[in-house]
């Protein structure tokens, strides 16, 4: 016949009864010894050291098996006492104490083989902590160097974008003093042609003031007179023209300039492109 199993309603009355006990404060011993009887008389269940571990949960698997065996010895014990009872027949007595000793044997091979069960099961599962904590280690190396080599990548991508940063900085310095620059020329060329057209006016008055003054003073030399007005005419076409030329190198002074502005804006955006892409990675990282 098969030992009985703890039922799930007998495993709820038990650790009721465990709780109970504890409170007496019987020590891990008394436990195990009181534990065993309520299993053995009340439930007929040949207590077995992991049984008895698993509904206590105190103390090793080497003492709760020595604990049972004490259990087992008191009962060998109590055996012998039922037996020698008076006026019952010898073969009454033989026959009891047979069945009970061989009773005890079995159920201290039972437990004994329970308890070695239940050692190398504690001992594969100790082989297997070991393992998985080693395993658990290696895994923890691998992420400290793969954090390692994160935390460099990202102090390399920091440094890229702080140097990103600088030349941002010393180029728009530059851009800024380029402009600057290119804004004086333009003003210092305005000037200049303002300064020309000035003088060009004054000198087309001056010659018609001269023109005006030499009619008046000789009418009959007209053809001196004519003479002096194609060749002032002549002179103002040429400073008109000299007007009209500078007028267009200012106009490409100026396309140049400013398409100088729009490459330097667009070298600007390429540097801030690159910074937030690193941004960008270092924020994934």
């Amino acid at each position: 016949m098969p030992p009985k199993k703890i039922t799930p309603d007998t495993e709820i009355q038990l650790k009721e009864l465990i709780d109970t006990l504890k409170t007496k404060k019987l020590g891990r011993q008394g436990l195990v010894l009181a534990v065993c009887r309520t299993l053995f008389y009340d439930y007929g269940i040949q207590p077995g050291a992991n049984t008895v571990h698993n509904l206590i949960k105190q103390g090793s698997m080497t003492d709760i098996h020595s604990d049972v065996q004490l259990f087992w010895s008191e009962l060998r014990e109590l055996s012998k006492v039922s037996v020698n009872i008076a006026g019952v027949p010898e073969e009454v007595t033989s026959l009891f104490s047979t069945q009970l000793h061989a009773l005890w044997d079995k159920a201290a091979e039972q437990a004994h083989s329970v308890f070695v069960e239940a050692m190398r099961e504690i001992e594969n599962e100790r082989l297997l902590f070991n393992q998985r904590q080693v395993e658990a280690k290696q895994t923890i190396d691998v992420l400290s160097e793969t954090e390692g080599q994160l935390r460099s990548q990202i102090s390399s991508l920091e440094r890229q974008v702080a140097e990103l940063n600088s030349k941002q900085e010393q180029y728009k310095a530059v851009c800024e003093e380029k402009s600057h620059a290119e804004y004086e020329k333009i003003n210092t060329l305005q000037t200049e042609l303002k300064n020309r057209e000035e003088k060009i006016s004054e000198l087309i008055a001056t010659h018609e003031q001269r023109l005006q003054e030499e009619i008046a003073r000789s009418q009959s030399d007209k053809e001196y007179l004519n003479g002096q007005w194609k060749a002032t005419n002549l002179q103002v076409e040429n400073e008109r023209q000299n007007l009209t030329q500078a007028r267009a190198d200012f106009q490409l002074a100026i396309g140049a300039l400013e398409r100088q502005l729009q490459a330097s804006k667009l070298v600007e955006s390429q540097l801030r492109s690159q910074i937030q892409i690193l941004n960008k990675q270092i924020s994934e990282k």
